[in-house]
């Protein structure tokens, strides 16, 4: 992980599982037991770190965005990296289907979540052949038939702002659209993410007006 230069593989380890309260580039770390069983602790007890893994769908091991991100860890553990980002923020959004009365849902804009500095910064990109760009389907390709025009897919962490200049992640997702980030508000610059965290993961996804919670 000291490797000047080097790429950030270790950021799509087990993303499913919430941040490491130590290093936020990392999943959390279990707790191992005398019977040689690894646990994790949850606010309703502990529990397997093999049930926490199967009740997720596994991330592809062969299928990683290329390129991963490169750049350099601090003797403080942070990964020091420059990407394209855009900032998060909750906004309340009209229901078209009642007029004066506010969705349910959140769109995000221009506030940050928790009153924090948040972005959205992409970490991969990755084309998906087996996605039909119309349905989104998965259809996989067949020997000999045509190859597909399949999609653009981002995979992109969640930072949080917690102190001057440096973040640290509290989710990540895969699998979004491209197409649908195109009018978001970029910006590329440089990010320093890493310890401490909250050690809590936080579900988003992608809509036209930009990343939003879940």
């Amino acid at each position: 992980m000291k490797l000047q230069g080097g790429r950030a593989i270790w950021l799509y380890i087990a993303p499913w599982v919430k941040p490491s309260r130590e290093i936020s580039t990392l999943p959390e770390m279990p707790e191992t037991s005398e019977s040689g069983r690894a646990y994790f602790s949850t606010s309703t007890g502990k529990v397997l770190v093999i049930d926490v893994i199967c009740a997720e769908e596994r991330w592809r091991a062969g299928g990683l965005p290329n390129p991963t991100p490169k750049g350099e860890m601090t003797d403080s553990g942070y990964f020091v990296f420059s990407t394209k980002a855009a900032l998060v923020s909750l906004v309340q959004a009209q229901d078209s289907e009642h007029t004066g009365k506010i969705a349910g849902r959140l769109a995000t804009m221009t506030k940050a979540y928790d009153d924090r500095e948040t972005w959205a910064i992409v970490i991969g990109r990755l084309r998906n052949w087996n996605h039909n760009p119309k349905t989104w389907k998965v259809e996989p390709m067949s020997y000999g038939a045509p190859k597909p025009e399949g999609v653009f897919e981002l995979t992109m962490m969640l930072v949080e702002k917690h102190k001057f200049d440096v973040y640290h992640r509290v989710g990540m997702e895969r699998e979004i659209d491209e197409r649908i980030t195109a009018n978001w508000d970029w910006k590329y610059r440089e990010f320093k993410v890493g310890s401490p965290g909250r050690g809590e993961r936080v579900r988003f996804g992608a809509f036209a007006e930009g990343p939003e919670y879940l």
